[in-house]
């Protein structure tokens, strides 16, 4: 009878350290999209982090119809706070413009359950690209782009420029593969064909990497969706993926 419960306890021990580490089920990722986006476009990355053990929310928002006050306090906002409200830990993965629309949420908020928040393809010092189409046709850059993209020009009095620094774990990967030439000449130094390396960083960032990728698809690589994980978990990203 003893041998038995000392075998019963060995296997169970074994179980659990085999198992594979999931993340505790108080834990969830909201996932923002960028400009022209929409959270259909993330499901890849919504099926990789629910594979890790996380529980993921995708918001979609009007990112060409309204500015980004609009899209933080009346589109987003809400679903953020139902997630904080549910969930010991929220983490968060944003592209492009959705990390600026996070940014200006969390201004003046000190909330105690906000995770590690990872930002690909940021803005965060403006677009160069936004200030060339603002020189072509600053009517037509409105029409296409709409309100929110017209605030994170390179302007100092965008508001982009006025968002102040963030009490949490930030994580940024910027990409250095331009694709299109015309767009690339609007960005000064390296550039994912949006956004620059330089403009995707932030004084208080705990970590950052460069990938070549583009910017439109950069959250379709492996490499970047690893990348991403390894923050939210350690705190820090990988200095190689393989």
């Amino acid at each position: 009878m003893k041998n038995s419960l000392i075998y019963v306890v060995i296997f169970a021990f074994m179980v659990l350290w085999w198992s594979p580490v999931y993340a505790s089920q108080k834990e969830c990722i909201v996932v923002l999209h960028g400009l022209w986006s929409n959270k259909y476009f993330f499901k890849p990355l919504e099926k990789f982090l629910k594979s890790a053990g996380y529980d993921v929310y995708i918001i979609g928002y009007p990112s060409v119809t309204k500015n980004i006050q609009t899209i933080s306090t009346k589109y987003v906002g809400k679903e953020i706070e139902q997630c904080l409200r549910k969930y010991d830990r929220v983490h968060f993965v944003t592209h492009s413009l959705g990390g600026i629309v996070l940014r200006y949420y969390l201004q003046d908020k000190k909330i105690a359950n906000v995770g590690r928040i990872v930002m690909v393809g940021h803005p965060n010092k403006g677009s160069g690209l936004v200030d060339r189409f603002k020189e072509e046709s600053e009517s037509l850059c409105g029409i296409i782009a709409g309100p929110a993209a017209q605030q994170i020009g390179t302007d100092k009095k965008a508001l982009v420029w006025t968002l102040k620094p963030l009490p949490y774990e930030i994580g940024i990967i910027a990409g250095d593969n331009p694709g299109n030439p015309w767009f690339s000449s609007a960005i000064p130094g390296a550039d994912d064909g949006r956004v620059s390396v330089e403009s995707a960083r932030l004084e208080e960032m705990k970590d950052f990497i460069v990938v070549h990728h583009q910017h439109t698809f950069i959250l379709n690589h492996r490499d970047v969706r690893k990348q991403i994980l390894n923050f939210i978990r350690q705190g820090q990203f990988m200095r190689t993926t393989d």
